[in-house]
């Protein structure tokens, strides 16, 4: 399941930083052209998660995309109805480094945990942490 949820908040960044380097105007277009592109993926998308392509050929079990991005668009989405909030706190808490002169990649890391902690009781506050740092070491 840990890796299963890594994959999903994965692909929850890859969204958001697509989503950094598009005009705000053209965002909701761009969401519903990759998402149609996603759903006829079927089976894991080797362009995205290229490590799984082993594993399926050996037999192990791999995690239908659909399933991923589906919910790594609920991320997604409760980041983009958040991010005044989320960035908000960012910067509060971010020293001597303003959002917009971070990295795109190292925001949207830290928008993805920001939303985990202050919006999901389900998953401890550590794991939120530990999966974010591991996630911005790769």
């Amino acid at each position: 399941m840990n890796e299963k949820r890594r994959l999903i908040r994965e692909a929850a960044l890859w969204e958001l930083f697509a989503l950094d380097q598009v005009e705000p105007q053209q965002r909701r277009a761009f969401c519903d052209r990759l998402h149609q592109h996603l759903q006829g993926c079927g089976e894991l998308a080797p362009v995205f998660f290229p490590k799984f392509r082993h594993r399926k050929e050996s037999g192990q079990r791999v995690w239908s995309t659909r399933s991923i991005w589906s919910r790594a668009r609920g991320i997604r989405e409760g980041v983009c109805a958040h991010l005044s909030l989320i960035d908000a706190l960012i910067a509060r808490c971010s020293l001597h480094w303003k959002l917009n002169r971070m990295n795109s990649v190292d925001r949207n890391v830290l928008r993805v945990a920001t939303y985990e902690l202050a919006f999901s009781e389900e998953i401890p506050g550590r794991a939120i942490l530990n999966e974010a740092i591991e996630i911005a070491k790769r």
